[in-house]
């Protein structure tokens, strides 16, 4: 549908005047569904294309070029290529920080984290982790508080220390539950158990992963 939407407005239907805004963001769409379904090879095209069109609109489009550049490292940190999603990430970071939006610097600092760990490069990836915190705490956004917290726990799992990762995930679990958000909680569930799992407990580890497994059903209900 978003294809056939996006063809429609390139062969000039739809819309009248200025249609490169629409293209532009009919093209992040694509972009985003292809990496959303595992397909990041397909989705570098369009992402590309929606940053250069933003880019090419002026000061107007700043915010939605920094949306495009996040899609835009998300694919290229799927396909492996970190030095290029690290590029992408920072760029769109850097303009964040010049407009002043703390809940974009908060989720921009949080990717950027991701991609480092990915990398294997945890120092930098913890001092990322850090400053995303802050800035979420600036915000006073609660849910990107605990995002914060979730990124510095599976980055203390991915150095192997179950115990640090368990007690972030904790305090992601409070902070999502204050914001309302069961989707991250569901997650954070998972995630935990993992942690547990890694400790050896594995009776808390089945708790959570049953209070994961509950959550995930709930959410799934309310969607039908």
């Amino acid at each position: 549908m978003v294809q056939d939407l996006l063809g429609r407005l390139e062969a000039g239907e739809l819309v009248e005047g200025n249609r490169e805004p629409q293209l532009a963001l009919t093209r992040f769409q694509l972009g985003k569904i292809y990496v959303e379904v595992g397909r990041s090879d397909l989705a570098l095209e369009p992402l590309q294309q929606a940053a250069g069109c933003f880019e090419a609109l002026g000061e107007g489009q700043l915010g939605n070029l920094s949306t495009a550049l996040g899609g835009l490292a998300n694919a290229y940190s799927d396909l492996g290529r970190y030095d290029e999603a690290l590029e992408s990430a920072e760029r769109g970071l850097a303009i964040d920080r010049a407009l002043g939006h703390e809940q974009a610097i908060a989720t921009g600092l949080g990717q950027t984290a991701d991609i480092l760990r990915a990398a294997g490069r945890y120092r930098e990836a913890g001092g990322c982790c850090r400053e995303a915190l802050a800035a979420a705490d600036r915000a006073g956004d609660l849910e990107l508080q605990g995002l914060a917290r979730q990124h510095m726990g599976i980055l203390e799992s991915a150095q192997g220390h179950p115990s640090a990762a368990a007690d972030h995930y904790r305090q992601t679990l409070r902070l999502l539950q204050q914001a309302g958000d069961r989707d991250g909680e569901m997650r954070t569930c998972d995630l935990l158990a993992w942690a547990e799992a890694d400790l050896g407990h594995l009776d808390p580890a089945e708790a959570w992963y049953r209070r994961s497994l509950a959550l995930a059903e709930t959410l799934a209900a309310c969607r039908l």
